[in-house]
């Protein structure tokens, strides 16, 4: 799913009477895009590869791109704890948060469900979705009952993120002030900890990826419950980094970086939730900068990709759908160039979304739900 937050701005000084803003984190925004792109990628992308016998890391590379979910389950939880503790402006009413939220994710997510209405009934476990399987998926709830797994790729497949995140918003005004009150020694530990949960309980996979003891006891949990501990660490990263004020280190950010694409290039199955750890080292780091890295991805282009890479992510399967539907009427022997065209057609289009629509009804929507005071 892709971290969705709205962008912050601060000021010189902070005084009571004056609500601290804070300054944008450009890399991150930047960052964003490229993850979404590198699912996207991973969808339309692998299986050819793997057909055409490209080189084998390249193959590995791309057969593992849904590893981009944790790194945005992760994002999720640095950036809101980021832009909501402490003095921000922000109202720390629940409800305040939570009309937000809907406002931020719910436009793009209804636009995703209603372009790919033809299609939905066209997962992989080819089921024909009951009315309260649809009223599920339209309440973001899909992923909530263990019992009913398979929901999670019934309609839009990729909007089962959309679900984990609304179950992670309903616990973040609960779960923040709990991790503010934490000292240094207590969050680090707490940090180690859900470390280890995610790489050696394997919970940043896919459970049909996993096998044995661990298939067993996660299929039993709801989704969202099994990719808490992302969430939660993306939480406790954000506050050690507003504790913190690290400066940027290039170093650390290109280690970080260069030890994911490693780990996303060689290795298959469980161990790949290792690169959970290079990819928190990566989003702390970039949000203090980064370097040349950072750098590069705060250019305007990608910043402004950034804010479309929801779009991206949530429209990449009906994007795909009706290119194949317009291929295989306009010339059956076109499939080949209609995988192609989309994911550049997706692009457009999101931009398009993000600029003509999201936004749009971001600001109408929150003008709706929330109260004048609560929008400053």
């Amino acid at each position: 799913m892709i971290a969705v937050v709205d962008t912050l701005a601060v000021p010189a000084s902070h005084s009571p009477a004056t609500s601290l803003r804070r300054k944008p984190l450009n890399a991150l925004t930047g960052a964003r895009f490229l993850a979404a792109f590198y699912v996207v990628l991973y969808h339309f992308a692998s299986r050819p590869a793997s057909e055409h016998r490209l080189p084998e890391a390249l193959i590995c590379f791309l057969q593992n791109g849904y590893m981009g979910v944790p790194f945005f389950f992760l994002l999720s939880g640095f950036v809101l704890a980021y832009s909501y503790s402490g003095d921000t402006g922000r109202s720390k009413s629940p409800f305040s948060f939570w009309a937000a939220r809907i406002a931020r994710v719910y436009p793009v997510y209804l636009l995703s469900l209603a372009l790919n209405w033809p299609f939905r009934n066209d997962g992989p476990w080819h089921i024909v979705l009951s009315k309260g399987a649809m009223a599920a998926t339209a309440a973001a709830v899909q992923t909530w009952n263990p019992h009913y797994f398979y929901l999670a790729q019934a309609w839009n497949p990729p909007a089962w993120t959309l679900s984990v995140e609304a179950f992670f918003y309903l616990c973040f005004p609960f779960v923040l002030p709990f991790c503010t009150r934490m000292r240094t020694r207590q969050r680090l530990s707490a940090m180690a900890a859900l470390v280890l949960v995610i790489v050696f309980c394997h919970t940043a996979l896919p459970v049909d990826h996993l096998q044995g003891i661990f298939r067993s006891i996660l299929v039993a949990l709801p989704i969202p419950v099994v990719r808490l501990p992302e969430f939660l660490l993306g939480i406790l990263i954000g506050q050690h980094y507003l504790e913190k004020q690290p400066s940027s280190v290039s170093g650390r950010a290109l280690l970080s970086l260069a030890a994911t694409i490693v780990i996303l290039c060689t290795l298959h199955g469980h161990w790949l939730t290792l690169s959970v750890l290079p990819l928190a080292v990566l989003i702390y780091e970039l949000a203090a900068g980064g370097g040349l890295i950072g750098r590069w991805l705060s250019n305007r282009v990608l910043v402004f990709l950034g804010g479309a890479s929801y779009a991206v992510y949530l429209l990449q399967f009906p994007v795909r759908n009706w290119v194949r539907v317009a291929f295989e009427r306009w010339n059956p022997r076109g499939a080949s160039l209609g995988a192609v065209v989309s994911p550049l057609l997706l692009i457009l289009i999101a931009c398009a979304v993000f600029e003509w629509y999201e936004e749009p009804s971001r600001r109408l929507i929150r003008g709706w739900l929330t109260p004048r005071k609560s929008q400053a």
